[in-house]
């Protein structure tokens, strides 16, 4: 997925689409929604403003917000982001590849 990051440029994020249940995307696999979410939140290399343009675009679509664990997540989102995205919390003007396996 590209999403461009007004603070830092262009974002190639892989291993996400699912999280965003959009009309125009041709990728979203319900079954692995879940997953990239959790990927999307906890996974240090997804910037906040990614995070923020989900929220704003796919928060009422995904019934992941609606079990008890994700009405925690949505409740302290702000302090959890800060905690999973460390020392990118904050964008930079960088060109980064997410979502790599690291193994």
């Amino acid at each position: 997925m590209v999403f461009f990051n007004p603070k830092s440029g262009c974002e190639i994020a892989l291993e996400i689409n699912s999280a965003f249940p959009l009309d125009n995307n041709p990728y979203c696999e319900k079954e692995l929604s879940a997953q990239h979410v959790l990927h999307l939140l906890m996974n240090e290399n997804f910037s906040t403003e990614l995070v923020m343009f989900w929220l704003q675009n796919c928060e009422n679509d995904l019934s992941y917000f609606k079990t008890d664990v994700g009405k925690k997540y949505f409740d302290d989102l702000d302090f959890l982001l800060r905690f999973w995205k460390k020392s990118n919390y904050h964008s930079k003007p960088l060109i980064t590849i997410t979502g790599q396996d690291q193994g």
